[in-house]
């Protein structure tokens, strides 16, 4: 990677000035500038590896322009075009390109008056550039020797969330499971959301330490987060000498992927760089996870860390709840089926197609156990359930529900075509459990099938990076069948219809 001499986008990066200095920066000219910002950069460094810094120090300004309005185009162009684009191509050359990007998005955000208090954060773990943030980086991912477990005095192993659920399960589910082989009396502590909890509640031991990460929100909240991370930790170490803990980052959001540290002394944390680990192999990311920890540690040799979900007795007695009425009823398979795309429509196939698979697996004799989702997502399935009402006489039970207690009568359920559910994670993945089959797209909802041991369909619709196919398809016990949508939606409801009698024997 070289430095573009003269910086193609210096133009711009005045014409942004200009405007915003004459108060003439109007949100359209916001997006134009923004749109035209992203996409040199990616063409450049596509063309000859050039590093257009002035298009990130423009799309960073703007992205933390006092407009909100302002600051959600920069934000919006900044992370999924370039930020989310470098970290995704699981290369260890994007990866790289990754941590230039962001040191100096960091390194911009951190001269700002209203992020005093990241700056001389940054300043105490010795982190007063780009250049600190780069060596440091290095100095992570050099080869060190594996820790030997025997006669270890670890008493708390903290794991930073990968902030998705689907990563949760893939990956921090695979760590917790090598913490409990290593060091049985350790308190493993996720950072992380509350909900994340849920997925592992009927583990022994597991907590997680409540982090407020804004995913999705504006530029600076994201990273002034890290503050309170770091507090949290700190926190969460009183008291503790180096031989008492470990840290494991997996390639956290909330540490920016590694670049913010957790600990003054690196020493007693390990980096998984998940999107350069394994090269151009073939295996999933659960599966270099576990190869990974066994690199790290001595004593894992063999041991089978597959991704799990352990949900609480409330959660499991959800899913008993709707076993038990359908084993009641008649004899129809339950089919678990999500629409979420976790905001990334390039992961969704579309609407009429969605319609047609509900409707097929329809007049396949399946029962339908639909999640809504959140947000837009619910607006959608509402369209689905009043179409497929107003085409054919089925029984829709609507059911908001996280426990047990709140499901309606099993008879009920007995009877109904399609139980179209919305409730909190753990009962989301009980419902899961409740069924014969998971239908998705490449979401948290096929990671959470496929631990649990649901054999799984997993749709994946963007071919624009290649290896996240490979790298995101589900790691579990049951069989997974991935269909991959590059050509037309009928051929692809099609070949997804053949997994579903084919793989689980539906006729």
């Amino acid at each position: 990677m070289r430095l573009a001499d003269p910086d193609p986008a210096a133009p711009v990066l005045a014409e942004f000035r200009q405007l915003r200095r004459t108060g003439d920066l109007t949100p359209d000219e916001a997006r134009r500038l923004a749109q035209h910002a992203a996409a040199l950069f990616r063409a450049r460094y596509a063309e000859d590896g050039a590093f257009v810094s002035d298009a990130i120090t423009l799309l960073v300004e703007l992205a933390t322009h006092p407009d909100a309005e302002l600051a959600r185009t920069g934000a919006g162009h900044l992370f999924p075009e370039l930020v989310e684009w470098s970290a995704d191509w699981f290369s260890p050359d994007y990866c790289r390109l990754y941590d230039r990007l962001f040191a100096q998005v960091i390194d911009i955000c951190r001269h700002l008056p209203q992020s005093r208090e990241l700056h001389f954060s940054l300043y105490g773990y010795g982190i007063s550039s780009i250049d600190d943030m780069l060596a440091r980086r290095a100095r992570q991912l050099a080869p060190r020797p594996p820790f030997d477990p025997a006669g270890a005095r670890i008493s708390k192993v903290l794991i930073p969330s990968r902030v998705t659920f689907g990563a949760e399960v893939a990956v921090t589910g695979v760590i917790l499971r090598a913490a409990a082989a290593l060091y049985p009396d350790a308190e493993p502590v996720i950072l992380g959301a509350p909900a994340v909890g849920q997925l592992f509640a009927g583990a022994p031991g597991v907590r997680v330490a409540d982090i407020g990460y804004p995913r999705g929100g504006a530029l600076l909240a994201r990273l002034n987060s890290w503050t309170t991370l770091t507090q949290i930790v700190a926190d969460e170490l009183a008291g503790l000498d180096l031989a008492e803990y470990l840290i494991i980052d997996p390639d956290s959001r909330l540490t920016q992927l590694g670049l913010l540290p957790l600990a003054t002394d690196d020493s007693r944390a390990l980096f998984f760089e998940s999107r350069s680990y394994g090269g151009d192999g073939g295996e999933t990311i659960s599966t270099l996870t576990a190869r990974w920890l066994a690199e790290q540690f001595k004593g894992l040799e063999g041991a089978a860390l597959l991704p799990f979900v352990s949900l609480s007795e409330a959660h499991g007695a959800f899913t008993a709840a709707l076993r038990g009425a359908f084993e009641a009823g008649d004899a129809r398979p339950a089919v678990a089926v999500s629409f979420g795309v976790g905001g990334n429509e390039a992961k969704r196939v579309g609407e009429a197609f969605e319609h047609d698979l509900l409707a097929a697996l329809l007049d396949a004799g399946a029962r339908v156990l639909l999640a809504k989702g959140v947000g837009d997502e619910v607006l959608r399935v509402e369209r689905h359930l009043s179409r497929l009402s107003a085409e054919r006489k089925i029984n829709i039970v609507e059911v908001e529900a996280s426990a047990a207690g709140d499901l309606p009568p099993a008879g009920q359920l007995q009877t109904a075509d399609v139980i179209a559910w919305c409730g909190e994670l753990g009962a989301f993945a009980a419902l899961i459990a409740a069924g014969d089959v998971y239908i998705g797209y490449d979401s948290g909802g096929q990671h959470i099938a496929a631990a649990q041991g649901v054999p799984v369909i997993d749709i994946f619709a963007d071919d624009s990076i290649p290896m996240v196919t490979t790298r995101w398809t589900p790691t579990g016990p049951a069989a997974v069948r991935v269909i991959e949508h590059y050509k037309a939606p009928g051929e692809t409801l099609a070949r997804v219809m053949a997994a579903y009698r084919e793989n689980f024997n539906r006729e």
